[in-house]
């Protein structure tokens, strides 16, 4: 995802359909906490955790279902560091 990603997902959720898949590939480097950005992915942008796995021990594959629409509520800056 490009540094804007919060717009990515906001745009992810708008056009998916309820209970849609959102498959997200994204080095480890980028996250700080992964707990809490899923967390932020159900609390802020509609999408809940299916699961979460480390690939070589470099990627996170991630991949979330649409649960609701976006919160109107600013995503924060922390993850986009």
């Amino acid at each position: 995802m490009g540094t804007n990603f919060p717009d990515f997902l906001q745009e992810a959720n708008r056009v998916m359909k309820y209970k849609g898949v959102l498959m997200i590939a994204e080095v480890v480097s980028r996250f700080t906490d992964v707990k809490e950005f899923c967390k932020h992915m159900k609390e802020e942008c509609g999408f809940h955790t299916q699961s979460v796995k480390t690939l070589k021990g470099f990627f996170y594959i991630m991949i979330f279902t649409k649960c609701n629409g976006v919160k109107d509520s600013e995503w924060t800056k922390e993850f986009s560091d």
